[in-house]
């Protein structure tokens, strides 16, 4: 995890420098793992901080993709209201720390503040990954 704050452009980069990548969630177990993570690391109040991931809707007409796997996003978990999906307005997802809902997505202006999350992939056959 970054402790630095930028847009998404900038996340993307800053994890790519690390030879790593914007984390892509792509199952409620992993979901549950960056909630655990940002639980250990002792953050703020709720919704007071945003983190970056590598999914946008800008790459594939509308179709929300992850960036840093090209594959396209099937599990979701949006906060209550989300997606707002304003077109060419919030084409980024960040995750938000709850106390009732835990971690929940939001779409976001790709061009607003948020923390990076990068991961890369563990050296195994397996499709676990590790987050920082």
């Amino acid at each position: 995890m970054c402790s630095c704050k930028g847009n998404f452009f900038a996340a993307y980069q800053f994890c790519k420098s690390r030879n790593m990548d914007l984390v892509s969630i792509e199952t409620e177990a992993e979901n549950d793992r960056i909630q655990q993570y940002l639980i250990e690391k002792g953050l703020p109040s709720p919704y007071s901080i945003q983190f970056w991931t590598s999914a946008t809707n800008t790459l594939q007409g509308g179709k929300w993709m992850w960036l840093a796997t090209g594959k396209e996003v099937k599990y979701f978990n949006w906060g209550f209201g989300e997606p707002l999906f304003v077109p060419n307005f919030e084409n980024c997802i960040v995750v938000r720390l709850g106390k009732e809902h835990g971690v929940t997505w939001h779409d976001l202006n790709c061009l607003l503040p948020g923390y990076a999350i990068c991961e890369y992939p563990l050296s195994c056959t397996c499709s676990l990954s590790k987050v920082y």
